[in-house]
């Protein structure tokens, strides 16, 4: 029995050899730089695509990249009118004058918007009771 087994291993042997694979019984050391597999951002999105606010007022925007395992998912943040309203690098939103501006964040070649509306903080419009709230 166990030289028919010997036969039998020693032929699969010689089969694998000859089919072009190599038989070694010395451990495989993993590669030492293997390449990493990345992950392409397909989308980003706001939780908000529009936004009021009175001037001096901050509010927080946050984006969500997707795929959610992308490799890239530092997101820039812009803004096209900084006299209207800033953005800061965590998505912190502040509004400085009356006026609209856009805020971008953007993510591996794709981006998202939110249209952000500044209001006077007290509307003066030169009558009294006008633009100011009485409280009875």
């Amino acid at each position: 029995m166990k030289q028919t087994l010997f036969r039998v291993v020693s032929l699969a042997i010689v089969l694998v050899i000859a089919a072009g694979f190599s038989v070694s019984c010395e451990p495989v050391e993993p590669d030492p730089d293997p390449t990493p597999v990345t992950v392409a951002v397909t989308g980003v999105s706001l939780d908000k695509t529009s936004l009021n606010l009175l001037e001096g007022e901050i509010a927080t925007l946050s984006a969500t990249v997707s795929p959610a395992n992308a490799t890239n998912k530092t997101v820039t943040w812009s803004t096209d009118n900084a006299s209207i309203a800033n953005v800061a690098e965590d998505g912190t939103v502040t509004a400085v004058a009356q006026g609209t501006a856009i805020i971008t964040a953007k993510v591996g070649g794709k981006q998202a918007s939110c249209k952000v509306t500044v209001i006077p903080d007290s509307v003066d419009s030169g009558h009294e009771g006008i633009g100011e709230e009485t409280w009875e």
